[in-house]
């Protein structure tokens, strides 16, 4: 009798374990993410780096919806070259989209009322602030993966903020045009932006 009360207590606490990490946050399409206390997710974590060459952060998970992705939650991501945001993001944190090299387009999703994306980059849906600049964009690698090229981008006039992080280690890049109406650059938007000639 003791071992079966015993045995039922064991499995009674291995079971609220599982049934608090589910509740708390899982797995999904190589995405870590948790659930907060107010019913929606955010993505914290991404691990399958190497084969995957399209992600899509989607509107929901388990019928709660994804609304932020957290620094260091989608990085340095060797295979990815293109990555969708879902329409309910609406956080996205400064090391969140750092460092994937291989990125050539970024897409929000329809119906997304805090960010756009234009020609591959991200905005704030305002087109005030820009976000997320795909390292990958216009260039182009060998089978070896070594660079071929460098490219140049012109800062769309209107943009006032340029978001730490927004250029991170986009190695092959040059900014050549920023316009009149920014008013600031945040900490590390070109940090080891080196192909950046003015």
């Amino acid at each position: 009798m003791k071992k079966t009360i015993a045995a039922v207590a064991v499995l009674l606490t291995v079971a609220a374990l599982f049934s608090s990490c589910s509740a708390s946050g899982g797995r999904f399409s190589g995405m870590n993410y948790k659930l907060r206390d107010d019913g929606t997710v955010v993505i914290t974590g991404y691990s399958d780096k190497t084969t995957v060459t399209e992600l899509v952060v989607p509107d929901e998970i388990d019928g709660k919806p994804v609304v932020g992705i957290e620094d260091f939650g989608i990085c340095n991501a060797e295979s990815l070259t293109k990555l969708t945001i879902g329409k309910n993001v609406r956080e996205i944190a400064g090391w969140a989209l750092t460092n994937n090299q291989h990125i050539t387009e970024d897409v929000v999703a329809e119906g997304n009322e805090s960010f756009v994306s234009v020609d591959g980059v991200i905005f704030s849906a305002d087109m005030k602030t820009l976000y997320c600049y795909p390292c990958g964009r216009d260039v182009e690698f060998d089978r070896f993966g070594q660079n071929l090229n460098t490219t140049t981008y012109s800062i769309p006039d209107g943009v006032e903020v340029i978001r730490t992080k927004a250029f991170y280690k986009c190695y092959y890049v040059d900014v050549d045009y920023f316009p009149d109406t920014i008013t600031d650059i945040q900490e590390k938007a070109f940090h080891k932006a080196s192909a950046l000639t003015d």
